[in-house]
């Protein structure tokens, strides 16, 4: 039987809430913590840096720039213009305490997207508003503002980032996390979508595969999902079909924003 693991899903940026200037001590403390006497954690989930910071100018960001924003990405900001590499440092502090790592990727994550303008919009966004799962999201919120993963240029912005965030960094696997934000098609109909979500992570599993033979290990896929399998299957996301097919090592059942513990464990 596999070991059991005990899990902690890092959100990372929230590492940079602290009071400014953050310090390299401030950023080992985040996973010292975690270390603390019988927590028996053994597995980190840390969400991959998107690294969309600098997408315009300073001058630009100052006149658009939100009230709202989070000071932790100035701090983070500030880390990469002095040459550091947060995440990298974060990963090390893990390794070298034992945890075992995995690049979270947020498969649809909708920060910022409430805002008329956010600088960590990268052109991206602004070239791919046309493949949004609809067009008459409104202004100012976040519901329907998800990427429509039919769209080849969405699946392909999301593979490269794993790509380079497992070529770049010794991580021991990738977690897709299915719970930001839920939804991957438009409606109706998102269960015709599923062969689509399920070549998506063949196409994942693929690139793990080879960048593990270059490691001589290998490299771990983790799927984190909102719903009973049943209703994920729903939302255009097969789990069994990508167990049959081998291209999950581990499955996380977790809820959308509500906690509930009934879940098809079994």
């Amino acid at each position: 039987m596999a070991r059991r693991r005990i899990i902690v899903n890092n959100d990372y940026y929230n590492i940079f809430q602290v009071k400014p200037p953050v310090t390299e001590q401030d950023i080992y403390d985040a996973v010292d913590r975690l270390q603390i006497p019988g927590s028996q954690v053994d597995t980190l989930f840390l969400l991959a840096d998107v690294g969309m910071s600098g997408a315009v100018s300073p001058e630009v960001r100052r006149l658009y720039e939100h009230p709202d924003t989070d000071p932790c990405l100035e701090s983070l900001d500030g880390l990469k213009a002095a040459g550091k590499d947060p995440w990298g440092m974060v990963l090390q502090r893990a390794k070298a305490q034992g945890l075992e790592c995995f690049a979270s990727f947020r498969m649809n994550d909708t920060h910022y997207k409430d805002h008329p303008f956010h600088y960590w919009m990268d052109q991206f966004y602004y070239d791919n508003l046309h493949h949004r799962v609809s067009l008459t999201s409104e202004m100012g919120h976040r519901d329907k503002a998800e990427f429509d993963y039919r769209a080849s240029a969405v699946q392909a912005y999301h593979l490269e980032w794993i790509r380079d965030t497992v070529a770049q960094y010794d991580v021991d696997g990738v977690e897709l996390d299915f719970t930001r934000n839920c939804v991957c098609f438009p409606d109706p109909n998102r269960e015709e979508c599923a062969p689509v979500m399920t070549e998506f992570v063949r196409k994942v599993r693929e690139a793990l595969d080879a960048a593990g033979t270059r490691r001589g290990k290998r490299l771990l896929l983790a799927a984190t999902t909102p719903y009973s399998l049943y209703r994920t299957r729903l939302e255009g996301v097969d789990l069994p079909a990508m167990a049959r097919l081998g291209l999950l090592d581990l499955l996380c059942l977790s809820t959308p924003f509500v906690v509930d513990f009934d879940r098809d464990v079994a």
